[in-house]
């Protein structure tokens, strides 16, 4: 930037800006993983406390109160088995308000997949889980696709139901392949597991397909209308 003749501070600047960055957060480790879930069964859950490599507590969601977490640093997991997005959404820019230096992160099951949102970080100001889902929402309010998670989204608003778990079937076999991909998710997000991961790909959401055992990850970009961009700060 010298060599340039280009001002340190007002580079800086606009390094902040084009990138987004409201504030640098502090290094990791979290002082926790926190797991607030609607309803799941107990040695699912236990699983998920002895794999993850940090403190972990679990809380049912009627239990939680923002008040624990207030302007700690956490690693919160919202673990979803029926999806109600209208509580959802008041959950999470709750705690997002709450605890703007904790990661937040939405797991819940799709109709062929298990997903896990990229986290976000309201400090950071990177995309949250619902510029995914309110974006899948704003198309197919235009316009009815063939994504049976974006249709299953639209019914869910339109009516103010829940999306129930629809694959209760699944064996303990892919019950397990479940739990491992969430615990080595949790992982790579709280802990040095060695993985190496290009700048671009850092957070980004990923979902597995209990069936086949196949993992996809996804690169979210902000949502222009999500409500993120205006009242978390």
């Amino acid at each position: 930037m010298k060599g340039k003749k280009i001002d340190a501070a007002d580079g800086l600047t606009f390094l902040d800006g084009t990138l987004n960055i409201i504030k640098r957060p502090k290094a990791l480790p979290y002082e926790k993983v926190i797991i607030i879930h609607d309803h799941l069964e107990t040695a699912f859950l236990k699983i998920i406390r002895s794999e993850v490599a940090r403190e972990t507590e679990i809380i049912n969601a009627h239990d939680f109160s923002e008040r624990t977490i207030t302007q700690k640093r956490n690693f919160i997991v919202l673990m979803c088995e029926n999806y109600d997005y209208p509580v959802l959404k008041a959950l999470y820019y709750k705690i997002a308000n709450s605890a703007p230096q904790s990661g937040i992160v939405v797991a819940h099951h799709m109709p062929d997949a298990y997903y896990f949102s990229q986290p976000f970080f309201a400090e950071i100001g990177n995309p949250c889980h619902f510029c995914h889902a309110d974006r899948l929402l704003s198309y197919e309010e235009k316009k009815n696709s063939k994504c049976n998670w974006a249709q299953l989204l639209k019914f869910s608003k339109q009516r103010g139901v829940k999306i129930p778990r629809t694959n209760n079937n699944l064996s303990l076999l892919h019950e397990s392949m479940i739990a491992d991909f969430l615990t080595s998710r949790i992982k790579l997000f709280t802990c040095n597991t060695g993985a190496k991961r290009h700048q671009d790909a850092a957070l980004s959401s990923a979902s597995i397909n209990p069936i086949t055992g196949k993992i996809e990850e996804e690169i979210v970009p902000h949502w222009t209308l999500c409500q993120c961009l205006r009242t978390v700060t």
